[in-house]
């Protein structure tokens, strides 16, 4: 109805301190989810990224806010143009999202979610370097390890962190110091009590962890491979570790991984693509 999405922005604008009116507000944009792109280009004229942000802000300790506000934020910037993206970064998205994704480490939906928003805002190099700044690709980092048996939580991380790292030298580093290798070889010896020798190739056993988790759905073997595309050669690099790194991921089970991805989406070229790629690589360096 005319003038519901403006009410909705204009409520929430002048009753900052009712966390009531934020809860509800924040639940309302969320459920503009199948809405017209119009409603949509409205709300986004009205300044709902802005008070959704300024939700986050306000009320951290209040678990309905943050979540609704991170699904009603992805629902408004994806496919957004650049220019509209730019508007969403400078006013704070991704500081407010890394701080819902730290304060809720638990919670599948919020982890979700904000790696929802996270895939959705960072497209350029200068996005990449604010996010990394902003703790971003730590907090992607420990969804994937954390939620490895939610389809929803690998899509959207991996697809996240392929985008962060994404030439990126800063933000690959990040991704390897990202302090994963505890969890991430503890995640694999649940499945395998023989992986001592991949003690140090934590990322790679979460990607390992991911494909072995979802073997059939073609975007989350995609996802995991072009992320381990981009960060392997820094993996490799004399700065940060040597084909050792490489040889003990092929310990881990990476190669075998891939190549039964290869196998089960021979039909899907993406996927076809970026597996051949990080499987030579990976031979290449053994």
């Amino acid at each position: 109805r005319a003038g519901v999405v403006e009410a909705v922005v204009t409520a929430m604008r002048a009753h900052v301190d009712d966390h009531g009116v934020q809860a509800e507000g924040c639940g309302a944009l969320r459920n503009l989810t199948n809405a017209p792109p119009e409603i949509k280009t409205r709300a986004w004229n009205a300044g709902v990224v802005q008070v959704l942000v300024a939700a986050m802000r306000g009320y951290l300790q209040n678990v309905h806010v943050q979540g609704e506000a991170c699904a009603a934020l992805r629902i408004m910037i994806m496919n957004r143009s650049q220019e509209d993206k730019l508007v969403a970064w400078k006013a704070g998205v991704i500081e407010v999202v890394v701080a819902a994704a730290r304060g809720y480490v638990d919670n599948e939906p919020i982890q979700a979610r904000a790696c929802g928003v996270l895939d959705s805002v960072v497209n350029d190099d200068t996005e990449r370097a604010r996010a990394g700044a902003a703790g971003a690709v730590e907090v992607v980092v420990e969804a994937s390890l954390q939620h490895a048996g939610s389809v929803d939580v690998q899509l959207l991380a991996y697809s996240g962190l392929a985008k962060m790292i994404y030439g990126s030298a800063a933000n690959q580093t990040r991704a390897v110091e990202a302090g994963i290798l505890d969890a991430a070889v503890a995640a694999m010896r649940r499945e395998c009590s023989e992986l001592d020798a991949a003690v140090e190739a934590g990322i790679l056993d979460a990607a390992v962890a991911a494909m072995r988790a979802h073997p059939g759905n073609a975007t989350v073997q995609l996802r995991v491979c072009v992320a381990m595309n981009h960060l392997l050669p820094v993996l490799c690099c004399p700065a940060h570790g040597n084909t050792t790194l490489t040889r003990r991921a092929l310990t881990a089970g990476v190669l075998e991984c891939v190549y039964a991805a290869l196998k089960a989406h021979h039909g899907d070229d993406a996927v076809a693509t970026q597996a051949s790629d990080l499987m030579r690589r990976l031979q290449s360096s053994a």
